[in-house]
Order: structure tokens, then sequence, then C-alpha cells
């Protein structure tokens, strides 16, 4: 999956990441709008749920517009959608806080601040979304393709087993009891038999002769994609459970994210110390972000899950930035530490977690689709080869039972076909029904030591 197609793909414009954004962005409309010495209003909440739902329109509305039709849509036309929706916001916010809250405007201010924002944080929620759904459906769809290559694979190893249990379960459900009534009447009725009756036996006989056919013909098909069609779809574990790939450029990027997303409002209300502090602890969480995986990847713990990196750095970052933040003194008043905490500890856990995964889980697809391809083209071979073991088992069986069966059922059709009809004289009529009738003793005994003999001996056959 490339760029373009993750950034202006269905997640760009999707309402299932519209939401996901809604707690963060509503702890940064309360950090925008936060007077440090008065609880929050509850106007500040009214924006920011109208903030949000003016975002929605532009980005949901706006996307559905440009969209039409088309599965991805250009790059800028997304670009222009994210920074439509950041002004949207800004002259919400602007507006709510003048009318409502007896404040500035500070519309400036606003729109840097969701403009950095936006840019920081919302392409890679976007793309983070979509590399890994594209992840979680190639590794269904790798999962399905082993599921038939094992099922293929276990057939091929038991072709003969199979073809022999089939026939044996067929032959003994449908053509042996009737073989056995076709005995059993015309043993009562041979003597008394007409013309008409030869007729109906000669039918009835013929019908038998096609059903071994059938049976023949329906040997070995190709497994159908039943089982792998109630295969559950891989688990969110599973699909990001991978080890983190560039650790300390990632670091970075989280730094600066998170930089992006709280020094603006910060510094706005706050002052230096505050920001200085933040800077601070955000250096200190992006040093242990870099240093744990690289510390986990050159020692790794025994048995633990390959995410496992990811966590532990990820827990060890949020822990040591808030420390800095409320224990440095730096900023001497450890309030504005405890107003800024929450918001920190989801952009530096939450951004552990985003930019990881769109890092390794991209470089992971590149590799599953080369093995999706190759696992494909395996299973189209095995499927050729195993059609064409399948045509030399049916034409083996064909041969089998063409001469002890089926030669025996065409001989008493032709034999009653014969004498049928209502000029045929009795007395010939009973004489070629004695026949037939030892014939049709002959195919039974045939068929039945076809059915009874061990798979070598039909092999051998």
């Amino acid at each position: 999956m490339g760029v373009r197609e993750a950034l202006g793909g269905r997640w760009a414009t999707h309402p299932l990441v519209w939401l996901l954004m809604l707690p963060a962005a509503t702890m940064l409309v309360v950090l925008q709008e936060l007077d440090p010495d008065a609880p929050v209003p509850a106007w500040v909440l009214l924006s920011a749920v109208a903030q949000h739902l003016v975002d929605g329109v532009i980005v949901l509305g706006g996307g559905a517009l440009l969209r039409q039709g088309r599965a991805v849509l250009p790059l800028p036309a997304i670009a222009g959608l994210w920074f439509a929706a950041a002004l949207g916001r800004s002259i919400t916010g602007a507006s709510i806080a003048v009318a409502l809250g007896g404040r500035d405007p500070e519309l400036l201010f606003r729109v840097v601040s969701w403009s950095f924002t936006s840019a920081a944080w919302v392409p890679v929620t976007v793309y983070s979304i979509a590399v890994i759904v594209r992840r979680r459906e190639t590794l269904g769809e790798l999962d399905g393709i082993e599921q038939r290559l094992r099922a293929l694979r276990e057939r091929e190893l038991r072709t003969s087993e199979t073809t022999r249990a089939y026939l044996v379960s067929s032959l003994g459900e449908t053509v042996v009891p009737v073989l056995e009534d076709l005995q059993s009447t015309l043993t009562t009725a041979r003597h008394g038999m007409t013309g008409a009756a030869a007729a109906e036996m000669s039918l009835r006989i013929s019908q038998v002769h096609d059903r071994v056919l059938t049976v023949v013909d329906a040997v070995g098909t190709v497994p159908h994609d039943d089982e792998a069609a109630t295969l559950r779809p891989p688990s969110l574990g599973r699909t990001i459970d991978l080890r983190p790939d560039r650790t300390w450029s990632t670091a970075l990027l989280i730094g600066f994210s998170t930089l992006a997303l709280l020094l603006p409002p910060g510094l706005m209300a706050y002052g230096a110390p505050t920001a200085l502090e933040l800077l601070v602890a955000t250096g200190a969480a992006v040093l242990v972000l870099g240093a744990v995986p690289a510390m986990l990847d050159r020692w790794p713990i025994p048995g633990a899950p390959a995410q496992a990196a990811t966590l532990i750095g990820g827990i060890l970052s949020v822990a040591s930035a808030l420390v800095v933040m409320l224990t440095s003194g730096i900023d001497a008043i450890t309030a504005r530490g405890l107003q800024l905490a929450p918001l920190l500890a989801l952009s530096l856990g939450g951004g552990n977690v985003l930019f990881r995964a769109a890092i390794a889980v991209a470089s992971a697809n590149d590799a599953a689709e080369t093995l999706r391809g190759y696992r494909s083209r395996e299973l189209e071979a095995l499927e050729e080869r195993y059609r064409t073991i399948v045509a030399q088992e049916r034409e083996r069986l064909t041969q089998i039972m063409h001469g002890p069966v089926q030669g025996r059922l065409a001989a008493c059709v032709m034999a009653l076909n014969f004498h049928a009809g209502p000029d045929a004289e009795p007395a010939a009529v009973a004489a070629i029904a004695e026949q037939v009738l030892e014939h049709l003793s002959a195919a039974a005994d045939d068929l039945g030591m076809l059915i009874a003999r061990p798979a070598s001996s039909s092999s051998s056959s």
C-alpha cells in the first residue's frame, strides 16, 4: 500500500477515525481555553463538541462530495480538507469563546495550534489504520491459502485411498442395492416375462450402467473453499505483533508530534517556564522511546511477544515524562504539570502505538504481499497437479469398471433389447432372462470383489 492509497483511501474520511480523535481533541480544547486560576466552565466542553461536529461536517461531508465514485482521492484534496477542518475548528472555537466566555478570539493562535496538530497527527492516524487494516486482510487471505494448500497436499498424498473410499461408499449406497433388487425381480418374473417387461428391465439396467459412469466421473474433485471461508479473521494483536523498526527516528517523530500538540497551548496558557519543562519532559521521553526498543532488540526477553518492546517503551516514556513534569521544578507550580499530564500521556502513548505501527506494519505488509503472491502461485500449481493425478485415477477406475461390471451390464441391455417388444416369443424371453440373470449375478459378484479388494490390488489391476 502506497502513501497515496493509504492517505487518500476510505480511512481519510471515515467516521471511525473522526470518532477516535474526539477524546484527544476535547482535551486539547480544554487546554486551549484553560484559565489556570479557575475551574473549566461548561461552555468549554460545548465548544469541544461543536468544534468536532464542524470538523466532521467538513471532512466527512466534503470527502463524500469529492469522492463521487473515486476510491482514492488526490493528496492535495485530502490536505485541503484537513486544513479546512482545522480552520473551521479555529473559527468555531473563537466564536464560542467570544460569545459565551467573554474571551478574546485569539484566532491566529487557534489556527496555528490546530494546523500543527492536524499536520502532526491526522496523516499518521489515517495511515496507521489503513496499513493495519490492509495487513489484517492480507493475513486473512494468507490463512485461507494455507488452509487450501494443506487440504490439497493431504488429498494429493491420499488420492488413491480417498478415491477408493469414495468408490466403495457411492457404489455400496447406490449401485449394489439396485443390482440386488434387479436380481430379485428377475428371479421372480423370468419364467413369465413378456417383451414389454423385458424392455422395462433393459431400461432399469441401463440406468444402473449410467449410474456407475456418474460415480466414476465424480471421483477426486478439487476441494472447495468452505473451510477457508470459516476461518476467523486475524486478531489485532497478531496483526501488530511486530518488532519496532527505525527506533530512534520514530522516537524523534513522536517527540515532535507531542510538541506540536502541546507546546502552543501550553506556552499560551502558562508561559515560558512550563514550555521549557514540557521540552525537557518530551526530550526525556524521546530518549526512553529510542533506548528501550534498541536494548530489547539486542537483549530480547525470552518468550515475550514482538510488540513487547513497543509497549514497555511506551509505558516507561510516559512515566519518565510525567516525573519530569511533576518533580523537576523548572516550573515551580506543580499544578500546571498536572493539568498537562493527561494530554502528554495520551500523546506519548498514542503516538508510540501509531508511529510504530505506521512504520513496522507498512514494512511487514510488503513482505506479506510478496508471500501471498508466492503462495497463490504455489496453490495454482498444486491444484493443476492434483487435477492431473485425479484424471489419471479416474481413467484407471474407468478401465477397471469397464470390463467386469459395465461390460456385463451393457451385454444385459443389448440382450433384453433384442427380445423386447409385443411380438417377442415368451419362451425366447424366458431363456434370455435366465442368461441376463446370470450376467447380473456375475456383475454383482465382480462389483462386490472390487469394493472389497484392497487398494494395492486395485492399483495393480
